[in-house]
Order: C-alpha cells, then structure tokens, then sequence
C-alpha cells in the first residue's frame, strides 16, 4: 500500500475516534417501587438518608437499603415537596392542606400543621440542622391569597406568615442556620414581589424584587449571602442578600425551570427548557460551560463545594457532569419522565425519581457503571475539523510530489 493511502485511512480512523466521547451508562445502586406520580425526592447532605413521596405517601429510607425504615400516608392528598435535614435526623412532608414533620426514627409525625386556607404546599425547605422550616403554599381559592410559612421544630404553630402580592409560591429555600429565607412566586398578573428575601425573625421582607414573570425555583447559599432565581423570562438571576438589585443576569433560550448554588456559593447551576444545562461562577454572568441535553431539563442540584452537578430531564435521562468541564461523567435512564434528582453534600451520592414510580439511588462512582455509550461533543468535533484540515494540507503536499 503506498504511504499515502496509509496515510488517509489513518486519519480516518483518527477523525473517526476523535469524534466521539466514551460515556459510561449508569446501573443503580439499588431501586424501589413506590406509588404513582412520584415528584418529590431529597437526599441528606452527609447521604445517608433519602426521603421520597408518591401521590399519598412519604417513604424514607438509608442508603445501603431499598428497604424503607419506614412509610406514611398522607391523607391529604397529593405530596408535592419534601426536605430533610443535613445529617437526616428531621424530615418534613408537603402535601395538600398539610405539612407534616418527622423524626427519622419513626413514621409517626413529630407534628402537622393544617393549612386549610392554602391547599397546595408547593415547596418546602429546612435548615442544616432541622430547626427552621419554610413553606410556600398556594391558596388556588383566592388570587393573591397565597401565604409564605416559617415554623421551629418544636411547634405546628407557625413563627411567622407572610401573604404577599402573589398568586403562587412556587419555591422556597432557606441557608442552613435557618437565617435566610429566599421565595420565588408566580402571579397571574404582574407583581412587585416575584423574588423575597426574609430574616427569621421577621415576616417583613428584607427586600422584593420584581421580575413580572414566574419564578420557578429559588436556591440559597449556606451562610445566605447568595440567592439564585430561575424564571420563565429565560433568565437566571444572582442576588447579594444586601441588595434586591441583581448581580448579575444571564438570558437562556427558553424558561429556566430549575436552579440550584453550592453551600459555599462560588457555583451555580441552572435547567432550562431549551435543553441546557448552564454552570456559572458566581462572580460572572458567563457561564462556566454549557451542556446541551436530549430534552427540556426538569431539574438540576449540585454538590456543596459545587464539584458535581447532576440534571433530570423531561423525558428520561439523568445526567453526571464534573464542574472542570462540560464531558458527561454518566448518564442514567429512568425509563419514564418527569425526573426529579438530588445530590449529597460531596457528590458521592444521587437520588432521583421519575413516573416509572420508582426510586434511585446512584453513585457518582463511574466504576460502578455498567456499559460505555458513544455521545457526539462539541469540543471534539471542532478537533474532528482541525484534523481534517491536516489532512487535506498534508494530502495536498503529498500530490504535489
């Protein structure tokens, strides 16, 4: 065979390898089958303990068992959020009418909390420590009749209660000495409150900031000093919590459904329905990198020092990504849509649900992985172009002669 036909098919197999990513296709650690229409999952920041629910049950287990310690039936109605405590030791249950509030070790709630005006408890959170709870509910009886909760563990009696100027709460989140306490709301009009920041001893805000378009998911940082906002303008919103005016903005393509800010707040990560997946820096609108999904991403968390993200999207796909670059660790197929994660503290661990009813727990642990897949990515493909290049130059060189 002369050289240069050695040569060219060389390149090709070079081009061809080039082109492609080797991603790993992730097995669960263990699942459980739970009942229809799960939508709510979180998983403690040490990762010990999971908490999920169903359409009429919380089931709470430890992660070296798809076992639950322990399930209840919510007779309420639908669970629309949960949130458990850092080391698991306290969660809390939001379904409609009711908030209810466990100690991991039984299944008998510590106390509920009827919420008759406000039947939807659309989003909850806790403190690091399980000391202060945070509710956002929607009233869906009266416009602008929807109410913003704190309790102490201690009491079904609430602290505080805020009714704003606002239809919805859609999310809620609070820093982990249960100082802070930011909401996001939606409104079927424009508003003057679509993003809020509160201290635990007042149900006066700190400071509103108006969007005038629906927030669909808040996060806080651990000490409260950054607050992060994903609405359905496209943007993602940074705040200082000395200020209602934004940090910084950054405009996607489509709605941002889902953020989530490390503990330390030095990363951000955002979900939106034009199937991207964004990292920031806190100190710059630009993001970091951008990953382009096989659908509208639904959800998005990421580890406390901001090394591990993970995102579910519409249709059925959760994904692993590492902060340095935008190359897919994993990904994992629930097999249905509607995917809902949750990461612990250090990245070691994930928990997601979906409506296949049931629910996951991964590791981030690529050799635990089963099989490889081949993924196109765009920095390969620009070196596929580079290569091609060459070769044409040195293909060119070679007829000359």
């Amino acid at each position: 065979m002369d050289p240069l036909r050695m040569f060219l098919i060389a390149t090709l197999i070079l081009v061809v390898f080039s082109a492609k990513n080797v991603v790993s296709e992730k097995e669960s650690e263990w699942r459980y089958k739970i009942g229809p229409f799960p939508q709510a999952i979180a998983i403690s920041v040490d990762g010990e303990y999971i908490i999920a629910a169903d359409q009429e049950k919380a089931y709470l287990f430890e992660k070296d068992t798809n076992q639950p310690l322990w399930n209840y039936s919510i007779e309420t109605g639908w669970v629309r959020s949960v949130a458990i405590s850092s080391d698991g030791e306290y969660v809390v249950v939001g379904s409609d009418g009711l908030i209810s509030f466990f100690n991991k070790s039984s299944g008998t709630p510590l106390w509920t909390s009827d919420i008759y005006c406000c039947p939807l408890v659309n989003s909850i959170a806790i403190s690091a420590d399980g000391e202060y709870i945070a509710a956002g509910l929607n009233a869906q009886i009266a416009p602008r009749d929807s109410v913003i909760y704190l309790f102490n563990k201690n009491s079904s009696v609430p602290l505080w209660t805020y009714k704003g100027d606002f239809n919805t709460i859609s999310s809620v989140a609070i820093s982990d000495d249960g100082e802070y306490i930011a909401a996001g709301s939606s409104d079927w009009f424009s508003s003057s409150e679509n993003v809020s920041l509160f201290h635990k001893d007042s149900n006066i805000p700190l400071w509103n900031y108006a969007i005038n378009a629906d927030v669909n998911s808040v996060s806080i940082s651990a000490d409260g000093e950054y607050i992060v906002a994903g609405c359905d303008d496209n943007n993602t919103y940074l705040f200082h919590k000395d200020s209602s005016i934004p940090l910084w903005n950054y405009a996607t393509e489509d709605d941002v459904i889902s953020v989530d800010i490390s503990a330390n707040g030095e990363y951000i990560v955002s979900g939106s329905y034009d199937h991207k997946i964004h990292l920031f820096d806190k100190d710059n609108s630009t993001p970091l990198w951008s990953y382009n999904t096989e659908d509208m991403v639904e959800s998005v968390a990421i580890s406390a020092d901001g090394e591990y993200i993970v995102a579910g999207d519409m249709y059925n796909i959760v994904y692993l990504l590492k902060r340095e670059s935008n190359s897919l660790i994993w990904k994992f197929d629930v097999g249905s849509n509607g995917v809902v994660v949750s990461i612990s503290g250090d990245g070691s661990y994930i928990a997601t649900t979906s409506f296949d009813d049931q629910v996951y727990l991964l590791t981030s642990d690529i050799s635990s992985s089963t099989k490889a897949s081949i993924e196109s990515d765009e920095k390969n493909n620009f070196s596929v172009v580079i290569i091609a290049l060459i070769s044409i130059g040195l293909v060119a060189i070679f007829r000359r002669k």
